[in-house]
């Protein structure tokens, strides 16, 4: 299981399924959109000996931001003068694009990101 904990409360639990042995798989777990969490090897003689913190909120900013520009870069094609997109496509790109400028507007934005879903 991988725990939330907020303010020394559980906030959450997931499983991690399938079985996880190494870290590695860990880190695949949480790229394929599982809860963000930092995970660190507490006792190198155990591999499924986890200790598992959330970010700090300096990390955690850093961490969304880094993944709102990773899409930002990712979709300055749909803004080019060139773009094969309609006026109407291009407008929801940029609309799109501006939920991603806004999102540190939202409460809570970096422990709990919501990305705009693309066009």
């Amino acid at each position: 299981m991988v725990y939330e904990v907020e303010d020394g409360k559980l906030q959450n639990s997931y499983p991690l399924t399938p079985v996880v042995e190494t870290f590695t798989q860990i880190s695949t777990w949480i790229e394929e959109g599982n809860p963000s969490v930092v995970i660190s090897d507490t006792n190198p003689q155990d591999t499924l000996s986890w200790e598992v913190k959330l970010p700090d909120l300096e990390d955690a900013q850093m961490m969304v931001r880094e993944e709102r520009n990773s899409l930002l870069a990712a979709s300055d094609w749909t803004q080019m003068p060139d773009s094969s997109l309609s006026v109407s496509g291009k407008t929801d790109w940029s609309v799109y694009r501006q939920a991603l400028r806004d999102i540190t507007e939202l409460p809570d934005w970096a422990h709990n990101p919501t990305y705009p879903e693309k066009p």
